[in-house]
């Protein structure tokens, strides 16, 4: 028997969450009807909890070429963003989402900076 599947987006870890705490819960055949029967308060409150915790990347991306193109920035909160950056741009989803919205021109202006550690 195999476990539920992994979840793709906010809605599927709700349903793979439902599933995975299936026994633990009231017996609920339907997890989509379980969604839909579920009180609005709740579902709200969940989906706020959800939304909150999930990180939009390509925010995240957009800031840190800020950082790096920033004249008032300090050395050390670049070579932050630069770790951040080496993490999340091991994935080539990352990457390609990167270069589309032009980072890999702030990393062209690191190396030839002034500072070696950048």
């Amino acid at each position: 028997m195999t476990g539920p599947r992994q979840p793709k987006d906010m809605p599927g870890l709700l349903k793979f969450c439902l599933e995975a705490t299936r026994s633990e819960d009231a017996p609920v055949q339907d997890p989509d009807r379980a969604l839909q029967e579920m009180d609005p308060e709740r579902k709200k409150w969940l989906e706020e909890a959800l939304s909150s915790m999930a990180v939009d990347f390509i925010e995240q991306l957009g800031n840190g070429i800020k950082v790096l193109n920033s004249d008032t920035a300090d050395l050390e909160e670049k070579e932050e963003v630069l770790d951040k950056l080496e993490d999340w741009l091991g994935n080539i989803d990352m990457a390609v989402n990167f270069h589309k919205i032009g980072g890999y021109s702030c990393l062209r202006n690191c190396l030839l900076g002034p500072h070696p550690s950048l």
